[in-house]
């Protein structure tokens, strides 16, 4: 019996018969083809990334040819690294403050946003609200930082699918929207009264989603931070939330 998704196990099929039938060597061909077919569609380990510690994210570039990594360089630090893809080579690498929640490419691979929170909270309702979180953005072919925000009242962020804004819930319940070019602070959205637990952007990035304890879930509008309808409420707090691809829905 083979697993129709698991070349390897109709490859040692095959290897374990070949012998069986070396006394006919037309059979022996036809096992011999069966084996290169199979050889051709099994996985190959092409490029090894040697690391010293524990690896907790990674994401490749849009055009493939770079890889980033996050692995843990002490308590509550992380080692960011670039990597090219067909070489195997290290570009740069730098020592973060925290440890990474979130990591991925802007969509011309020159900016690596990065992030210690996530676009949702609960994991961090048990923390302690001094500790220190970073969103930053980096430029992908030197490693420096184009700007960092490091605060403690920061509960979790969130960049748009558009890579334009980098949404921040505070701990005072307050949404920060910051414009991901420069870091400047576009606008604060005020309404929720208790802890937001999570943040979700349209696909096109104009409307921003927030759900919280105060149980209730609302949209807001980007970038002027108008609320849109709502708020609308629950009978229970809030921590998943979903904008359509549309943005229509909720």
């Amino acid at each position: 019996l083979l697993d129709d998704n698991d070349p390897s196990t109709a490859l040692l099929w095959f290897a374990d018969a070949l012998p069986l039938v070396t006394n006919n060597s037309t059979v022996a061909d036809i096992h011999r083809i069966r084996i290169q077919q199979t050889l051709e569609q099994t996985p190959r380990l092409l490029r090894l990334f040697g690391h010293e510690a524990s690896v907790l994210a990674s994401a490749f570039s849009p055009d493939g040819l770079r890889l980033a990594t996050v692995t843990r360089f002490a308590r509550d630090n992380s080692r960011l690294a670039m990597w090219d893809v067909q070489t195997g080579r290290l570009l740069w690498e730098i020592q973060e403050r925290k440890d990474l929640r979130q990591l991925r490419f802007a969509s011309d691979g020159r900016r690596l946003f990065l992030s210690s929170s996530d676009t949702q909270g609960r994991a961090l309702q048990n923390r302690a609200t001094a500790e220190l979180h970073i969103a930053e953005v980096v430029d992908t072919q030197t490693g420096k930082s184009v700007f960092a925000q490091l605060n403690s009242n920061l509960r979790l962020s969130a960049f748009s699918p558009d890579d334009r804004w980098l949404a921040e819930a505070l701990t005072n319940h307050v949404i920060q929207l910051l414009d991901t070019r420069d870091g400047h602070l576009v606008v604060e959205m005020r309404g929720h009264t208790k802890e937001i637990s999570m943040l979700a952007f349209s696909a096109d990035g104009s409307l921003l989603a927030s759900g919280s304890d105060d149980q209730s879930a609302r949209i807001w509008r980007l970038p002027s931070g108008e609320p849109v309808g709502g708020p609308f409420a629950h009978d229970r707090a809030v921590y998943r939330v979903a904008l359509s691809a549309d943005g229509r829905c909720l």
